[in-house]
């Protein structure tokens, strides 16, 4: 009896969708939402060149999956083989390319680290050694000062 049973709920499965689109529209409304206040702060950054592009195209493509994920959730069965292949498919690869692009960034933003420590690394060097030839200024001036006859 209990196999039957259970046959019986999956084959009720096969004719719903998986998330009720009073629960997925809101939630995909809410992260599309937040992805396009993301993108505009994105846009209005000081961030340049390449990391700028690398996150803006992995922001667009996020509000690319946004609605796919949500059309896929509720909006398809389970019964419509080709469409729910096809949807999951095709958000499988979005999502694949958001995470490549983001591995990119990861290595750029480490070759900008790396660019950034090593200036950094040659100010301080350049500091150090203009306050060694102030320290030694001070040095010969003190000096000199205490070498000179005093007037008393």
């Amino acid at each position: 009896m209990s196999g039957e049973a259970h046959i019986l709920t999956l084959a009720a499965l096969n004719d719903a969708p998986i998330l009720s689109p009073w629960v997925a529209a809101p939630i995909g409304a809410v992260a599309f939402t937040l992805l396009a206040i993301h993108l505009d702060m994105l846009l209005r950054s000081d961030l340049e060149g390449i990391r700028r592009r690398l996150r803006t195209a992995i922001a667009v493509l996020a509000m690319c999956i946004v609605p796919l994920m949500t059309f896929a959730l509720a909006g398809i069965t389970p019964a419509d083989e080709r469409r729910f292949a096809l949807a999951w498919l095709l958000l499988i690869g979005l999502v694949w390319m958001v995470l490549v692009l983001g591995i990119i960034d990861l290595f750029v933003g480490w070759r900008v680290a790396k660019v950034l420590l090593r200036e950094r690394r040659e100010e301080l060097a350049r500091l150090r050694a203009e306050l060694r030839r102030h320290v030694e200024e001070a040095h010969r001036e003190r000096n000199r000062r205490l070498e000179e006859p005093q007037g008393d």
